[in-house]
């Protein structure tokens, strides 16, 4: 006979302490915006990708505090460590003056070397144009005491629909990810890498430095990271419909020197650890995993369409996946594609006529011939062992860690065995019903064995239970020890102490 489990009996890694630990709104509250409604086509919603966390001691009292972004609408957090480890929400004024933006990407750094830490917010969320004041990145410089005002002069501006912002602690550079050109989802945008005088004053180098950044990809995330031994950072750079991408410094220049082959995927993050023990930094991204209608491998690529196809002076994207039958359909209905074509409702003038129909029957081969493309050939999430000379070798992490898009990946030691765990957070809602939305993800956890592969860890016995569409996660030190902080979109964060 089936016996329940009874849950308070099964002793946990953590539990969730959210509400003993953290005073103020924790809400991150997602503005309503649906992207579908300017772009049909569009395969998945970009303007809810927030928030993402930093983490830092911004007043100088030797304890960490917490910056949590916001969406458009709402107001950008910062919660501040109290000499009993529990977190107290500082209302900041200025973040208040910039609530009109939605934040994607933080990142706490001294800027102008006086000791203190201070703050780089980008901004995207996919509504605002490109050149809009809402997607302007901000620099905030801290008073030493946790006050921070917005600085102008000495900043750049740099208005785009960004994803992240990353420093390079070998000479300062930031790196900001360019996500998306607002309305032409697949026209590729333009990265930006800035860089410090020593003192706080910031200039765009990408045009002389970096001119490759300028057409790179929709960028989701990035890392700087010496990842050949020689004490130089490289820039290893993922995204929607692009390979894993290597640039170093080559001649004072930063190039692209690496795409890892057959890595082409819809990467949402990346994070870097030594998995296997060997000395080496690997590489983990988040992918949109296999629990879904569209497949793509090497053989069967999902591909991306781009092109003004009825020449009317705006560029369309066509999303395509292959079926069993090797043939590649469209993923968008009849009525979008009509909709945002009406040059083709005469040839597809009833449902059954375009029901069936492969790309190659709705678009000619000139039209087709015209469009760039892009693909994707991976769809799982991945480890990318090092094995040095700047070689990866592409491993998918096993099928838990498929059933959902992952966002964020934690890497810490869950069971303290000295062996690196993996906490992966993800599910994605901002689809078409047609797709069907992306939830099968409650914090897939995966403990590190001495044998460099993994075994699931059920939240039940990990206490890593969480819901929602995850979109950060990471660890901070307290006077009550360390403590995972999750941030999911339109919900409220969580806070979970170890046992």
């Amino acid at each position: 006979m089936f016996q329940p489990v009874n849950a308070s009996s099964i002793k946990s890694y953590y539990k969730n302490v959210t509400s003993q630990q953290i005073t103020g709104d924790i809400h991150h509250k997602e503005n309503d915006f649906k992207d579908f409604d300017v772009e049909r086509l569009i395969p998945k919603m970009l303007s809810t990708e927030g928030p993402k966390l930093a983490v830092a001691d911004v007043n100088g009292d030797g304890l960490e505090d917490f910056f949590m972004g916001s969406a458009t609408g709402d107001t950008a957090k910062l919660f501040v460590q109290q000499p009993d480890g529990k977190f107290v929400q500082k209302r900041e004024f200025v973040f208040e003056q910039d609530k009109s933006s939605e934040d994607i990407g933080a990142l706490f750094f001294d800027a102008d070397h006086d000791g203190d830490m201070d703050l780089v917010v980008v901004s995207g969320g996919n509504l605002e144009k490109q050149g809009a004041l809402n997607l302007l990145a901000r620099l905030y410089i801290n008073d030493g005491k946790g006050n921070f005002t917005r600085k102008f002069s000495g900043w750049p501006i740099v208005s785009i629909n960004a994803s992240c912002v990353r420093l390079n602690n070998n000479n300062g550079d930031l790196f900001i990810g360019g996500r998306s050109i607002p309305g032409t989802y697949g026209v590729i945008p333009s990265s930006k890498l800035l860089r410090n005088d020593g003192h706080g004053n910031f200039m765009d180098i990408t045009p002389s430095i970096a001119p490759e950044l300028e057409k790179l990809g929709m960028v989701t995330d990035a890392q700087w990271v010496d990842i050949d031994g020689s004490g130089k950072n490289s820039l290893v750079v993922v995204g929607d419909w692009m390979p894993v991408t290597i640039l170093q410094y080559v001649n004072g220049k930063l190039q692209k020197t690496k795409e890892i082959a057959n890595s082409s995927g819809w990467w949402n993050c990346l994070t870097v650890a030594d998995l296997n023990g060997d000395g080496k930094p690997d590489l983990i991204a988040g992918n949109s995993g296999l629990n879904s209608k569209i497949k793509a491998d090497v053989d069967h690529p999902a591909k991306l369409y781009v092109s003004d196809f009825d020449e009317n002076g705006q560029t369309e994207c066509i999303p395509v996946y292959y079926k069993t039958d090797g043939k590649a359909y469209p993923i968008n209905l009849h009525d979008d594609i009509i909709k945002q074509m009406p040059s083709l409702k005469k040839k597809f003038l009833r449902y059954d006529v375009y029901a069936g129909k492969g790309i190659e029957e709705i678009f000619s081969e000139e039209q087709l011939s015209k469009a760039s493309v892009l693909t994707v050939n991976q769809t799982q999430t991945c480890v990318f062992y090092n094995k040095g000379k700047g070689e990866f070798d592409m491993k998918a992490l096993p099928i838990r860690a498929q059933f959902s898009p992952v966002f964020s990946i934690l890497v810490t030691d869950i069971n303290h065995d000295g062996i690196n765990d993996l906490f992966l957070g993800g599910n994605f809602y901002g689809l078409k019903p047609e797709i069907g939305r992306y939830d099968a993800n409650y914090g897939v956890c995966y403990l590190g064995n001495k044998n460099h592969g993994f075994d699931y860890l059920p939240p039940i016995k990990s206490g890593l239970f969480v819901t929602g569409e995850v979109r950060d996660a990471t660890i901070i030190n307290t006077k009550n020890g360390k403590m995972v902080i999750v941030a999911r979109n339109n919900d409220a964060l969580q806070m979970f102490k170890g046992n």
